[in-house]
C-alpha cells in the first residue's frame, strides 16, 4: 500500500524503549526503533527538495557524521531516517537522543548508553543547539574516543555508530560567538545538509495543503471541495514560521470548520505576517545589551562566522569584538569596550 503525503510528513511512528537497567544512568535518553524513511517520503516537486533527495541518495551509503540544519517543522527527522535507511547499517537500530539543558544531568552516561544502543546503527542527536556547555564537553569527549569509551571500570571497544545531529540554528554563528564548542561543531559538520523552509519552496504548498485537507476530511467522513485558488494564493504568500507542521495544523482546522461539502477556507486564514519575533525582542522594551548582542550575532551570521569581516562591518576592532564575545556581550561589560 502506498504511503500518503500526510503519512510521510507526520511525526514518524516510533517504538520507545527504556534503557538497560544495568546502565545505571540517572537520566536516560529516549531509545527508539524506526524502519527509516524512503527517498519517496521526502516529498515535494520543487528544485530545493530534489536537491535534498539527491544529497541523501549520494551521502547515505558513505557518511559517518552528518549535521542537519533546518527550521522547526521542516522534517529533519524524515531526512535523518532516510539517511539511516540508505546507510550500510540500515538494518541496525535508529536511536533518538534529545539534548538536555540541565548541566547537572549525567550527559556522559546518556551518550555512552545511546552509543551502545546505536551499535551498528544510527544515533540521532536532536536539538543539538540546546546542549549546555557541560553536555557539549561530554559529547565531544565521546566523539573523540569513539573507539574506546570508558564508563567507570567498563571500557567499550569498537562501537560502530553513525551519528546524525540536528539543529535549528547556525552552529557556525554560535561557535564564533562562543556559544557552541568549535571543535564539536567541526566534528559534527563533516557533512552538513540544509533543509529548506516551506517559504523557500512555495510551489510545494498547494499540493501539500490539498493532501492534508483530503486526509483529514477522510478521517472526519467529510466529502469536501478542493481548496479555492485564491486561498492557495494566500497560503503561498504566508511566511510559515512553523513550516510543514504549521500548514498541517491549519488544514486540520479548515476541515474542522467545513461542512456540507464546502471548504471553510475563508474562516481559517493563516496568521498575519507580523513583524518577526526577533525584531519584537529588540524593541524599546529590551535591554540595550540584548539589542547589541542580537545585532552582533546577526552580523556574524551574515559574515558566515568570519570574525575579521564581522568586525569591519560593525566598525570595531577585532580585539573589541573578541572581548565582547569573551564577555558574553553582557551589558555591564560593554562599558569598557567603547
Amino acid at each position: 500500500m502506498s504511503t500518503t503525503l500526510v503519512d510521510t510528513l507526520a511525526e514518524p511512528e516510533l517504538t520507545f524503549r527504556t534503557p538497560d537497567a544495568r546502565s545505571g544512568a540517572a537520566s536516560a535518553p529516549s531509545l527508539v526503533s524506526a524502519s527509516g524513511a524512503r527517498l519517496d517520503d521526502i516529498l515535494g516537486a520543487s528544485d530545493a527538495m530534489e536537491r535534498l533527495r539527491t544529497q541523501v541518495r549520494r551521502l547515505g551509503p558513505y557518511y559517518r557524521t552528518v549535521l542537519l540544519h533546518g527550521e522547526h517543522g521542516t522534517g529533519k527527522h524524515l531526512v535523518a531516517q532516510a539517511l539511516h535507511r540508505y546507510s550500510a547499517h540500515s538494518e541496525g537500530p535508529f536511536i533518538l537522543w534529545k539534548s538536555r539543558l540541565k548541566s547537572q544531568t549525567s550527559v556522559e552516561d546518556d551518550i555512552v548508553t545511546s552509543l551502545r544502543a546505536a551499535h551498528r546503527g544510527t544515533l540521532y542527536l536532536s536539538q543539538i543547539e540546546a546542549m549546555s556547555g557541560a553536555a557539549q564537553a561530554d559529547l565531544l569527549a565521546a566523539l573523540m574516543s569513539r573507539e574506546r569509551l570508558r564508563r567507570g571500570p567498563i571500557v567499550v571497544h569498537g562501537l560502530e555508530a553513525r551519528i546524525i545531529a540536528a539543529t535549528t540554528e547556525d552552529l557556525r554563528v554560535l561557535s564564533a560567538a562562543g556559544r557552541f564548542r568549535t571543535e564539536l561543531y567541526n566534528r559534527l559538520a563533516t557533512v552538513e545538509i540544509v533543509i529548506p523552509s516551506l517559504r523557500e519552496r512555495v510551489e510545494d504548498i498547494p499540493p501539500l495543503a490539498q493532501e492534508f485537507v483530503d486526509r483529514y476530511a477522510a478521517i472526519a467522513g467529510k466529502d469536501l471541495d478542493d481548496l479555492p485558488q485564491d486561498y492557495l494564493d494566500q497560503l503561498q504568500a504566508h511566511r510559515w514560521p512553523g513550516n510543514v507542521l504549521e500548514l498541517k495544523e491549519l488544514m486540520r482546522r479548515v476541515v474542522d470548520e467545513s461542512a456540507g461539502g464546502r471548504v471553510a477556507a475563508e474562516s481559517v486564514a493563516p496568521a498575519s505576517n507580523t513583524v518577526p519575533s526577533s525584531v519584537v525582542e529588540t524593541s524599546g522594551l529590551s535591554r540595550l545589551h540584548e539589542v547589541v548582542e542580537q545585532h552582533v550575532f546577526q552580523v556574524l551570521k551574515e559574515c558566515a562566522g568570519n570574525k575579521v569581516k564581522a568586525a569591519e562591518v560593525l566598525g570595531i576592532s577585532r580585539s573589541t569584538l573578541y572581548r565582547m564575545l569573551d564577555a558574553g556581550i553582557q551589558g555591564d561589560k560593554l562599558v569598557g569596550l567603547q
